[in-house]
């Protein structure tokens, strides 16, 4: 019968409890027994499920830089395809590109794609998918997961001296302390405190996985002054680091005043003097004091701002001696008003002047000497600086026995 179709039911032979093989690969042929004798013919092709999907290894990668997921997928027939999931989602990426080659058997055909993008900080921890698309996969999804670990830099950090505000004066000896905070980045920045470019502090913490924190505490000192703190985030996406620094401004004393100039001089004469200070911030205010009473008006002063911050002063005085005191005592004062401290220094001065008279005692002009007779006879000079030595003389030189001493009051 000519123009007549028929159809082949393959469940006929193969119930729903048995599953399609390669051995079920054929051409089968369906007859009609006459009379007359009919036959129609149908081929049967087996679709191969994929036996695996794999994902290769993520790694590192780091955001706004071109990288690529690779995902396989083995032994399947037809070739399966293969979609990138991000959260679930099929995600769209810049570019991919898939090859074709054959599988572990006859007619069995690995798929693999890479998948090119450009990651984001967003993408960090994110899981990436690798499906597989195929007419086979009817019982659910063939997929392999990976965790994509995205770096990217953290944000510049901030510097701050803790209960202070910008600008503010602090004092050598104080307890100061600095903080340096950076958010984000991944990983989270390592902190270093630096001191005028020198590595000082290292011991940073992490909060939370969202900033890092590095407290740094110490003493100020002078050294401190004008030193430039600087704190440096890094991370393995920086080819530099973030840095941020903060300039201290430290009030210090002199640690020292020195007094130049004679240790002796003589009456009427004219002696100068020379007070330095070591820097100090602010400058020093000298002040000179002779003998107990103060000096004003008399001494020329300049500063002058030294290496490192501060300022040394230098201050200088001419007194006339006039009175005949044994010595004098110069004093300098250096004074630190905003630090209500001061450092000061002494200078002895001995003035010269010579004995006004001698006088003679045991031993008048009416009095008799006998021979080899013993007498003793007494020189006092009262007055002169130094003391003067005194000896006694004869006609024919100096007196064999005699002695003296020197009382100063």
């Amino acid at each position: 019968m000519s123009g007549e179709s028929f159809e082949i039911n393959i469940q006929s032979f193969c119930p729903d409890e048995e599953k399609f093989s390669l051995e079920d690969e054929g051409t089968y042929e369906c007859q009609v027994l006459g009379p007359p004798i009919l036959r129609a013919q149908a081929s049967v092709w087996v679709d191969i499920r994929p036996k695996r999907i794999e994902m290769a290894a993520l790694g590192q990668v780091k955001a706004n830089e071109e990288t690529e997921i690779s995902c396989a997928v083995y032994d399947a027939r037809p070739a399966a395809s293969v979609v990138l999931k991000r959260l679930g989602a099929e995600y769209s990426t810049t570019a991919s590109e898939e090859t074709q080659e054959p599988g572990t058997a006859s007619n069995f055909i690995t798929t693999r794609v890479k998948f090119k993008f450009i990651p984001r900080s967003g993408d960090n921890l994110i899981p990436f998918t690798c499906s597989a698309v195929h007419n086979t996969l009817t019982g659910g999804p063939m997929e392999v997961t990976r965790t994509l670990e995205v770096l990217y830099p953290p944000n510049a950090p901030v510097v701050s001296v803790q209960g202070h505000n910008p600008g503010d004066s602090l004092r050598s000896g104080q307890s100061i302390t600095l903080r340096c905070e950076s958010y984000g980045g991944n990983p989270l920045a390592t902190l270093e405190w630096l001191k005028n470019d020198q590595k000082i502090d290292t011991s940073y913490i992490t909060h939370d996985q969202h900033k890092s924190v590095n407290i740094y505490t110490f003493t100020a000192s002078e050294d401190d002054n004008n030193a430039k703190f600087k704190c440096e985030a890094k991370n393995p996406y920086l080819t530099n680091p973030h840095e941020a620094s903060v300039q201290l401004s430290v009030l210090f004393p002199p640690s020292e005043v020195k007094i130049t100039g004679p240790t002796e001089g003589s009456v009427d004469s004219n002696l100068t003097f020379t007070c330095e200070s070591t820097r100090s911030n602010p400058a020093s205010i000298l002040q000179w004091v002779v003998d107990n009473k103060a000096v004003p008006g008399t001494s020329v002063t300049s500063t002058e701002e030294e290496e490192g911050g501060g300022w040394s002063t230098k201050s200088e005085i001419s007194i006339n001696i006039r009175d005949y005191a044994r010595y004098k005592v110069v004093s300098c004062y250096a004074n630190n008003m905003e630090l209500g401290e001061r450092v000061h220094t002494s200078h002895r001065v001995i003035i010269e002047y010579p004995p006004d008279e001698l006088s003679i005692s045991g031993w008048t002009q009416e009095d008799v000497f006998t021979e080899d007779s013993v007498q003793k006879v007494k020189c006092t000079a009262m007055t002169g600086n130094p003391l003067p030595k005194l000896t006694w003389k004869t006609r024919s030189g100096n007196v064999d026995s005699q002695e003296s001493e020197s009382v100063q009051d």
